[in-house]
């Protein structure tokens, strides 16, 4: 009993956001006020994983391993474009991900690479 209850705590805290105006707001950063500026985040895909694999065939004592490689990730390419005078369209797209590799398989089955991401700028 000589805890608030969580109504209470949460009655303190709408009433502290309502007192919150918008004066005290910071306003965006300067980057984002211009149009020939834009912010990226860039994430390359990440490798495949390789497989744990050995043959088995009849007649085979001893058929040793047979497990395929992960494909690599996809890369992300920057092209300069000279027909883009600006990187307005980039505001809208945060985040550049490329393909990740798929994974490998028996029988020597490497997986297949990620494709590149190419943004024009």
């Amino acid at each position: 009993d000589n805890f608030p209850s969580s109504s209470k705590r949460s009655n303190t805290h709408k009433h502290q956001q309502q007192n919150q105006h918008p004066q005290n707001q910071q306003p965006p950063p300067p980057e984002w006020k211009f149009f020939d500026t834009a912010r990226l985040h860039v994430t390359a895909g990440s490798g495949g994983n390789g497989c744990v694999s050995f043959r088995r065939e009849r007649g085979e004592a001893m058929g040793g391993p047979n497990g395929g490689r992960g494909g690599s990730g996809g890369d992300v390419v920057f092209v300069a474009d000279s027909s883009l005078n600006t990187l307005a369209y980039l505001r809208q797209k945060i985040h550049v991900r490329a393909e990740s590799g798929k994974n490998g398989t028996g029988k020597n089955r490497d997986g297949s690479h990620g494709r590149e991401e190419v943004v024009r700028v």
